[in-house]
């Protein structure tokens, strides 16, 4: 069983693609400095409650993290061989080599998310630990806070 670190919450608290990027390099103190200088964001809000929305950035997606090394396995991988890959297997190979793994997943079976058990609903997730023994994967994923999307919460998911 391997778990890769987390920060609970990261140093910039943004849409997922973004927050997720900024935990795993804002747990090195080199980066900081970095992240407050390059990392540039106009917000608005409709009510209160709202969640930020970006207006203007200074990158542009994909985004570029000097010394973040990005893997990508694309959709059609997935469609074409989930009969015969264990995904689990690549999952903890990614782990045990310090990757962490981003992908959509179908809240309908996270627990802890608004549409678990209600509805599907494909959002971004992020993968930093597998247990075999146990036959689990733990999920870092954004929960609502009294009507906020602000914190951050491990999620359990049994295989």
């Amino acid at each position: 069983m391997k778990k890769l670190p987390l920060i609970k919450e990261p140093i910039i608290n943004c849409f997922n693609d973004e927050s997720f990027m900024f935990n795993i390099v804002s747990q090195n103190n080199e980066f900081t400095d970095w992240i407050h200088s390059d990392y540039v964001n106009l917000c608005m809000k409709n009510t209160p409650n709202s969640v930020n929305q970006p207006l203007v950035s200074c990158r542009n997606y994909p985004y570029y993290i000097p010394g973040l090394i990005e893997n990508k396995l694309f959709r059609d991988f997935f469609f074409d061989n989930y009969k015969e890959v264990e995904f689990i297997n690549l999952f903890e190979k990614a782990i045990s080599n310090d990757y962490y793994v981003y992908l959509f997943l179908d809240e309908y079976y996270l627990k802890g998310k608004a549409s678990y058990k209600t509805e599907h609903f494909s959002h971004d997730s992020l993968i930093y630990g597998v247990d075999s023994e146990k036959e689990s994967i733990y999920i870092f994923i954004r929960t609502i806070i009294k009507g906020n999307w602000t914190s951050f919460k491990s999620n359990i998911l049994n295989f």
